[in-house]
């Protein structure tokens, strides 16, 4: 078994990863502490206590019911896209050389590699879908993706309420891959690629959005939960061997995660770092799983909040982007990012390394020492890392609450509309989606915004399947 995967573990040794100077040995038994017993003994009565008997601060947030303040009360307000917003203004990430030919659109009718996506149109400011070809029956063929149709449905009926949207017509992909040359609203387009789309919040974006009192809450009940002090002075990661379609026994360690994992191992001292589980395997190699056992062992889950109990979280990318990124930003404890050139989220090029997050190089070739030098500065330097959340939370705020969702989602869509190349019009191949079909995949909205955006309304019949 001399493979690639045999030369990059000897490289991985050769390279510091016993730096620490400790055998190799089992992972530490580290199990989550029970959050209900730590949090009963530590707030015994009063609002803590309220807070310490939920089981996470999301679901403490997700139970604060969200006025309807003036600032969801805007209707069909103009866009302002800053200029330059694809690369670093205030607007959405894109990258778009030229204009969108009508072509580019219709294609997709056709196109046999285009699984997952669907051709939608806005005029007049209601949406419309194209119900066919094979994208569209890719759809319905993934429970997965019959989710994230649903969560993009209603954060396009959200936005079109919210912000004064020009005809456009524009395809969404919801796959995690991406398609270099597709004019599409995709989770994280590939900024290497000259025609690499137009990100959107991503379905998990959309259906953990909150309010800003619902946000203030959250920080609330994780500053409550988990304080500064008293953290193990280590980072921590969990994840799977997700980042390759098909792993195998010559590919494995070429697995950025599974290298972070391999990694852990032998670095206890700086980090809890290891796979939960494996997937995406080559089911053909029968020692696939043999070889991972071997090399990179399972440890035991850690509940995402409780990955607070430690200094830094490491995040680290899949299959495309960190889904689980948006999810972190809430967190007060100090991210520590891989900067991937693969693929960008909605936000990513607004995110400052030393300011919100800091990152690390996309094959970790700066990872131990990068991380060495965080920790340590978080231990002498703590209003560092205080800096560091609190810009991070504060970057929430602005990108990852109910509006600032639903304002990227408008610039990705006016800048769409800007490119075009004809004027679109309604035809006999897009049916309307009622505006009722909003909002049950998000309950965290103002009820008073729900009614306006979703009117009580009949359904037609004929286009309510698939909706």
């Amino acid at each position: 078994m001399a493979t690639l995967a045999g030369l990059a573990l000897v490289h991985l040794l050769a390279t510091g990863v016993m730096q620490s100077g400790a055998a190799p040995s089992p992972w530490p038994s580290h199990v989550a502490r029970g959050i209900m017993a730590r949090a009963r003994a530590r707030f015994p009565g009063g609002r803590r206590h309220e807070i310490a008997n939920m089981p996470s601060c999301a679901d403490y947030a997700k139970g604060v019911i969200e006025p309807f303040t003036g600032e969801y009360a805007m209707y069909r307000e103009k866009v302002e896209v800053e200029e330059g917003g694809g690369r670093d203004g205030g607007g959405t990430f894109f990258r778009w050389e030229g204009e969108i030919e009508k072509d580019d659109v219709e294609r997709l009718e056709s196109c046999w590699y285009c699984g997952g996506t669907a051709a939608f149109k806005v005029v007049e400011g209601r949406l419309y879908v194209r119900r066919s070809g094979r994208g569209w029956g890719e759809l319905w063929e993934k429970p997965e993706l019959e989710v994230r149709y649903q969560a993009a449905v209603e954060m396009l009926l959200m936005t079109l309420h919210l912000f004064a949207i020009p005809n456009v017509d524009f395809i969404v992909n919801l796959e995690d891959r991406n398609y270099c040359g597709m004019p599409a609203l995709t989770y994280g387009p590939n900024p290497g690629c000259q025609k690499a789309g137009f990100a959107m919040p991503s379905w998990s974006t959309y259906i953990n959005s909150r309010g800003p009192q619902q946000l203030e809450a959250m920080f609330e009940c994780l500053q409550t939960k988990y304080p500064r002090k008293g953290r193990a002075r280590r980072a921590v990661w969990r994840g799977s061997t997700t980042g390759f379609s098909s792993l195998n026994t010559s590919n494995y360690m070429m697995n950025t995660r599974v290298r972070l994992a391999f990694l852990g191992r032998f670095n206890t001292h700086l980090m809890d770092a290891g796979l939960s589980s494996y997937v995406q395997l080559n089911r053909s190699d029968e020692h696939v799983v043999e070889v991972l056992e071997r090399d990179v062992p399972l440890v035991p889950r850690i509940e995402m909040d409780d990955f607070n109990d430690f200094e830094v979280i490491i995040d680290l990318d899949g299959n495309a982007w960190s889904d689980r990124f948006s999810q972190l930003v809430v967190f007060n404890t100090p991210l520590f990012k891989q900067d991937s050139t693969t693929s960008k989220e909605y936000y990513g090029h607004l995110m400052r390394n030393g300011t919100h997050v800091v990152y690390f190089k996309e094959d970790l070739s700066d990872f131990l020492p990068r991380l060495s030098t965080l920790l340590a500065r978080c231990h002498t330097d703590p209003r560092y890392c205080n800096r560091l959340v609190t810009n991070m939370q504060q970057f929430a705020r602005e990108h990852l609450s109910h509006l600032g969702v639903m304002r990227a989602t408008a610039h990705a869509l006016v800048e769409v509309a800007k490119r075009i190349s004809w004027t679109p019009e309604l035809d006999d191949a897009y049916t309307e989606i009622p505006k009722n079909t909003c909002c049950s995949m998000n309950p965290t909205f103002p009820q008073e915004l729900v009614d306006r955006v979703s009117p009580t309304e009949m359904v037609d019949s004929a286009v309510a399947e698939h909706l």
